[in-house]
């Protein structure tokens, strides 16, 4: 009875580590679209199922000799790219409609076709090398492929470098200069391999060591995938008298800084009629859009550089649990916005993906003007009473927004509070 070898090698063992990190990118993609429904992260999840897939197929090719899974892997590359280019695209400008993929779907249906024409394939080996190969035109139109998906790579971190706010750009600059090696080192190998095809593992390799890269950089910082399409300037929520109750900055702009209670009331008095038929109006001017939803008791201002229907989704969920989690306060007509500052924890939720654009370099939180960098007023009511020094309590009010951001009240409060109690208990003791 015969026994089949197998043709084990460092490129299956390459091919399997990247069919595993990629599987394990994909799924946190996918993941994260079930709980936060953005559809980047599911167009770019199925890309990188099917990248897994591909190199599952090259390494069972290898280690079996097996040509018909020669064809097929050549054929899956066919998906990844029109899932990538499509992540791009809803990156850019929330559409995965794009003139490119006219072509793209033409050369899939040209690699379609030659994979099942014979001679397409071989088992051979070449300089130490043994596996399987594409031959001919077959090679050439499968290869163009790789040279699309890593020009769309290229050009989406390029892009997503260039609009990077100093938040992120640390973070933007990692993203950047791993797809730069990783282009070097694939371009360098390519023209080795024309010398020794037993350098063909290293293009793999540089593959396993800069996925992983990639998809931890963007799952420690998911605030990337987001520099692109639009940029969130300000929110502000108000009641129906046209009283600011809360608000949120992110970016400076021309409109935010003119939007007051002065301004709202005239703008929405001007679209009560459409907000009472449709809840939502959309206000295009020179410098962006203003968004108006409007609910049961509270109107939100949504300031953004262009409209989308997944802006306009976040918006109708932070309204209705804005409403729900102040029902009291708005039902006694409460205009007191410090009662309100919990608000911060819905931005949180809701809007965290969005990073802020008020720091321009390292040193500018400490030339920032008052009006940039605000705190809930209770807090600042009590740091007034730490810090006497006017100096000084500006520059702790800056650091203590730049660090802690909307997440700080509850737990600054807390803090102080049991500082306080503490504080007055020896005095309690000495005075019994």
């Amino acid at each position: 009875m015969s026994h089949m070898m197998l043709n084990f090698s460092i490129d299956v063992v390459i091919d399997f580590i990247c069919f595993a990190v990629l599987l394990f990118g994909s799924i946190f993609a996918l993941k994260t679209y079930r709980t936060s429904n953005i559809r980047t992260y599911f167009y770019w999840g199925l890309s990188l199922i099917c990248m897994a897939s591909f190199f599952a197929l090259d390494g069972f090719a290898i280690m079996f000799l097996n040509t018909v899974l020669g064809r097929i892997e050549a054929v899956v590359i066919f998906p990844v790219t029109i899932f990538f280019i499509i992540t791009v695209n809803y990156a850019l400008r929330e559409s995965y409609n794009t003139v490119i993929l006219i072509p793209i779907f033409s050369l899939g249906a040209v690699v379609c076709y030659l994979a099942f024409q014979p001679g397409m394939v071989a088992v051979t080996t070449i300089d130490g090398f043994t596996g399987v190969i594409w031959v001919g035109l077959f090679d050439i139109f499968a290869s163009l492929f790789f040279y699309i998906l890593s020009f769309y790579i290229v050009f989406w971190i390029l892009k997503i470098w260039l609009n990077a706010p100093f938040e992120i750009k640390r973070e933007a600059t990692i993203l950047l200069v791993s797809i730069i090696i990783l282009a070097i080192i694939v371009g360098i190998t390519n023209i080795l391999i024309t010398l020794n095809w037993a350098l063909l593992w290293s293009v793999n390799l540089s593959f396993a060591i800069i996925f992983p890269l990639i998809i931890f950089i963007i799952r420690k910082e998911p605030k990337l995938l987001f520099v692109l399409p639009f940029t969130p300037y300000k929110i502000i929520v108000s009641n129906r008298k046209g009283v600011i109750l809360f608000e949120h900055l992110w970016a400076k702009s021309k409109i935010g800084e003119t939007l007051s209670s002065r301004f709202l009331t005239p703008l929405q008095q001007q679209t009560q009629e459409k907000l009472k038929t449709t809840g939502l109006v959309n206000i295009h001017l020179k410098e962006g859009i203003i968004l108006f939803y409007e609910s049961e008791k509270i109107t939100v201002s949504f300031i953004i550089s262009q409209s989308s229907k997944f802006l306009v989704d976040l918006v109708e969920k932070f309204s209705l649990e804005f409403e729900e989690k102040f029902k009291k306060l708005l039902e006694e007509s409460c205009e007191d916005a410090s009662q309100f500052e919990a608000a911060s924890e819905l931005i949180v939720k809701h809007f965290s993906m969005f990073p802020s654009r008020l720091i321009d370099e390292e040193k500018e939180p400490l030339f920032l003007s008052k009006d940039v960098y605000t705190i809930p007023p209770e807090i600042e009511a009590k740091l007034r009473r730490v810090l006497q020094n006017e100096e000084e309590f500006e520059l702790v009010k800056c650091e203590i927004q730049r660090s802690f951001g909307e997440q700080l009240a509850s737990e600054f409060l807390a803090l102080y509070k049991e500082l306080t109690e503490e504080s007055e208990q020896p005095e309690e003791e000495e005075t019994d």
